[in-house]
């Protein structure tokens, strides 16, 4: 072999002690172990195998490949035990997961989805304003593809943090009343109305007048809240109409 060869000791998952060869990547030097029968010819590392381009044929194959894999293991073993509920369950019941020998994950369906949902509730504990920032450029993301418009006009999602941060402590734009962990973001003008997706047509609301808003402008909506506040029950059962409809002011198609 033309390449350098050492070898050092190491455990294998069961905890047994064997032998692993060294060599390094032809394209980093980066030192990498490999099995004895590997040895034939120097390889690349994982980070050079997946940095180099691929054709569209070569994509193909590797899909083909995953999916003839998946395929024969599910008939060779049609069932997988979940370590996270301790079953035995039939492989459609687990999240595929194409990267994994057996194209399905670890976990069954319900397994993962309570073990994001924790994951997820810990994150928001955590860090609040990074969680509804994400939460925040997801949609609208969603909405600028669907309104054809460029994804470079919303903001990112370090952006949106600061704003938030910049607001404490967070008040109702509308009521001027103090609002919880649970805020809601709303645009001045609709993005149903033209309005734009930067930072200044943001201002903090409550969930509720959120809702209720629709996509009226900010002055419809104070005038709407003058006149309700001098009802009996201070407006409140029709903005619990309005929320509960959402699209009663939606604007028409021309």
């Amino acid at each position: 072999m033309s390449h350098e060869l050492r070898f050092i000791y190491t455990k294998d998952k069961h905890g047994q002690k064997r032998r692993a060869y060294l060599t390094k990547c032809p394209e980093c030097g980066k030192e990498k172990q490999v099995q004895k029968s590997k040895l034939d010819r120097p390889r690349k590392c994982a980070d050079c195998y997946h940095k180099q381009p691929r054709t569209e044929k070569e994509k193909q194959n590797i899909s083909n490949t995953l999916k003839e894999r998946s395929r024969l293991l599910a008939e060779l073993s049609p069932t997988k035990k979940c370590p996270g509920c301790n079953r035995t369950k039939k492989r459609h019941l687990f999240v595929k997961n194409r990267s994994r020998g057996g194209g399905v994950s670890s976990l069954c369906k319900l397994c993962e989805k309570r073990y994001r949902a924790a994951k997820k509730a810990d994150w928001k504990e955590a860090d609040y304003a990074g969680w509804k920032a994400e939460a925040l450029r997801s949609n609208w993301l969603a909405r600028a593809r669907l309104r054809g418009v460029d994804k470079e006009e919303v903001p990112t999602k370090v952006e949106i943090k600061e704003w938030l941060l910049s607001q404490l402590p967070w008040t109702c734009y509308y009521t001027g009343e103090a609002l919880g962990t649970d805020i809601g973001v709303d645009h001045k003008v609709a993005l149903a109305r033209g309005g734009g997706y930067g930072l200044d047509n943001l201002v903090l609301v409550s969930k509720k007048l959120n809702m209720a808003k629709g996509v009226m402008s900010d002055a419809e909506f104070m005038e709407l809240l003058c006149l309700t506040a001098r009802w009996e029950d201070g407006g409140a059962s029709i903005l619990k109409r309005l929320a509960g409809s959402g699209r009663t002011f939606s604007k028409g198609k021309k």
